[in-house]
């Protein structure tokens, strides 16, 4: 069975949802400090970007799985699918399968629970 993660993951690396040359704006109408032109964004708002939009095909996919689910389950559901299939997607070097973040996630995650981070 596919996990929610993995449908996430999967989404994310097809069709190039995330090739913003697709975006309208021509090149002759782009100008710097645009904010219409997705080139101008940051590296940090780049990653806020992309993170909106795990985040949002992970809630859409969780809602599709069940219609009724409170939406506050719905979100975190969607939240720790987003989460890991964002790490996935971005960590360098070799990608640990869905279900196994790396070692620094896991105690990122830890530290979050325990309220020191």
């Amino acid at each position: 069975m596919t996990t929610l993660a993995e449908k996430v993951y999967n989404a994310m690396d097809e069709h190039g949802a995330r090739d913003y040359s697709n975006f309208p704006t021509p090149p002759e109408n782009r100008t710097p400090g645009n904010p219409q032109d997705v080139r101008d964004l940051t590296d940090y708002e780049m990653e806020l970007q992309d993170w909106g939009l795990f985040y949002g095909i992970a809630w859409a996919l969780a809602r599709a799985e069940d219609p009724f689910e409170p939406f506050r389950e719905v979100g975190a559901r969607a939240r720790e699918a987003a989460e890991e299939a964002w790490v996935r997607d971005h960590l360098p070097g070799p990608v640990p399968p869905i279900g196994q973040p790396p070692e620094w996630f896991r105690a990122l995650k830890e530290a979050q629970k325990a309220g020191a981070v």
